[in-house]
């Protein structure tokens, strides 16, 4: 897992900030897999609800656009 975290850190937000071990510690991918399969089980009803209750993904969407801000603001000035 930690090697598709890498790849995919590395993929879409490029090297300088790929390479921060706070950005890296979020584990965002890892969270993502894990909530799905957690979702995956329950019934459409209740996946809304459990998926913010049952997993960290909206506590990682926070911290990581706190990360991604600058770079996204950087991008769409030139």
């Amino acid at each position: 897992m930690k090697i598709i975290s890498r790849t995919s850190n590395r993929t879409f937000v490029g090297d300088p900030l790929c390479r921060d071990p706070e950005f890296a510690a979020l584990n965002f991918t890892i969270d993502v897999v894990m909530g799905s399969a957690i979702l995956s089980l329950l019934a459409d009803l209740f996946k809304p609800i459990a998926g913010r209750l049952s997993t960290n993904v909206p506590n990682a969407i926070r911290n990581a656009l706190r990360h991604l801000k600058p770079i996204i603001d950087e991008r769409m000035q030139n």
